[in-house]
């Protein structure tokens, strides 16, 4: 609401193509419990790890295109892929506005953590796990394009309180997956031409079990046969 509350601006710090995602979030002041990071349109080759709180990667895009926004491309060196892409452990953590590709590993991982929001995110052949959240609390995946994962283009599993919804995911092993989880809600998602659309079940020998309260509903599930 404008002409209310702080009108400081909110620190941040801008990455330029060609730059390092992670060189910036190492500015971050110790003391300081909320951090931006504003990545240009551009392709950056790295893994980016978040271990502190308050963290928010806001990648811009210019236009509908995968290369008119920022890109995470772990194709390095003669061909080789890095493993991972982002791994998150600090809560409070947002991230908008990427493209994911060409991981071995997984595209976007949170674990052990809270307060999680990932937003219109394209996960493009990002290894095992397109968009994943686990052992997290409080989770939003919304606006989310996940193809060519191996295994789950969105997974959340062994969380509680999670929301995926408005996602498009195809040409995947499994779509949507939910798994061990508490309290998770699935709506409103386009999910097509994977192996498997949407999943909802409990796999013995992990630490949460007995998931519960998961709702599916309101979504288009088709031709997910191959």
């Amino acid at each position: 609401v404008a002409g209310c509350g702080d009108s400081s601006p909110q620190p941040h710090v801008v990455v330029h193509a060609g730059e390092s995602i992670q060189a910036a979030l190492s500015l971050q002041p110790p003391t300081m419990d909320s951090w931006i990071v504003k990545v240009e349109a551009g392709v950056y080759h790295e893994t980016v790890s978040v271990d502190r709180s308050g963290v928010t990667l806001l990648g811009e895009v210019k236009g509908d295109g995968a290369e008119e926004r920022a890109v995470l491309d772990g194709t390095v060196e003669a061909g080789r892929l890095l493993k991972d892409a982002v791994i998150v452990s600090g809560a409070n953590f947002t991230m908008q506005g990427f493209t994911v590709r060409n991981y071995s590993g997984n595209g976007v991982t949170t674990s052990k953590t809270h307060n999680i929001i990932l937003r219109d995110l394209i996960a493009d052949h990002s290894g095992r796990y397109g968009v994943y959240p686990v052992e997290s609390q409080d989770i939003l995946v919304e606006n989310c394009v996940a193809t060519g994962i191996s295994d789950a283009g969105i997974y959340v599993g062994q969380s509680r309180r999670a929301t995926v919804r408005g996602c498009h995911v195809y040409g995947n092993v499994a779509g949507i997956e939910i798994e061990n989880s508490y309290r998770a809600d699935v709506h409103g998602n386009d999910s097509h031409g994977n192996t498997g659309g949407i999943l909802v079940f409990d796999l013995p020998g992990l630490q949460q079990q007995g998931g519960n309260h998961v709702r599916v509903y309101e979504n288009t599930v088709s031709s997910n046969n191959t």
